[in-house]
């Protein structure tokens, strides 16, 4: 569909689509024409999914509900055949995690989207992610699957594709993070 830019700020464009809908569509300050005309496309009505297909099929408008929370006891039954300091060190971890997925800041210099915002606890993301496959491969996939999960509504939100992913991968060689280069740099000077 046709668009008009509106406005242009940092980080983003506004525009207006044919049908007069409107979007800020995140840029960074290099992309090409190609590049911006493939944001935009992101949030163009004629490429989004229907409607129909987000909505979620066992609710339905005017439909009267209770909200309940589960409880740990629900959620941890299985939990009950694991040794104690296993069950402990599991419920560290749960209390770490969250599924708050931060909404990306209207206003950007580029757009970077960052990880969920997973809280650990006193686990570092290496470690949580060595645990989760030590206890997938001896059965207990609970944890990996709840690191999948809060990944894939990360995915979902942002419409991440792999290919627009490794497209906007960049490294650039520094020098000064070569520690071999500087160490023989300092020695060839002393010498």
């Amino acid at each position: 569909m046709n668009y008009t830019i509106l406005e242009i700020l940092p980080g983003q464009i506004k525009v207006e689509y044919e049908d007069k809908s409107w979007a800020l569509v995140p840029i960074d300050a290099g992309s090409s024409l190609e590049d911006i005309d493939d944001a935009v496309s992101k949030y163009d009505p004629d490429f989004l999914r229907p409607a129909e297909s987000v909505i979620n099929q066992e609710i339905s408008v005017g439909q009267q509900r209770t909200s309940v929370r589960r409880t740990q006891q629900e959620v941890s039954a299985k939990d009950e055949d694991l040794p104690a300091e296993i069950q402990t060190e599991l419920q560290k971890i749960r209390e770490g995690l969250s599924t708050d997925i931060p909404d990306p800041s209207p206003v950007t210099t580029n757009f970077n989207p960052v990880m969920p915002s997973i809280r650990l606890g006193r686990y570092q993301s290496g470690d949580i992610l060595a645990i989760a496959e030590y206890y997938a491969i001896n059965g207990d996939t609970r944890l990996k699957d709840k690191i999948m999960e809060v990944t894939s509504k990360y995915i979902e939100q942002f419409e991440l594709d792999i290919d627009g992913i490794i497209a906007t991968l960049d490294y650039t060689y520094d020098p000064l993070d070569d520690i071999v280069a500087q160490a023989e740099a300092e020695l060839n000077q002393d010498g």
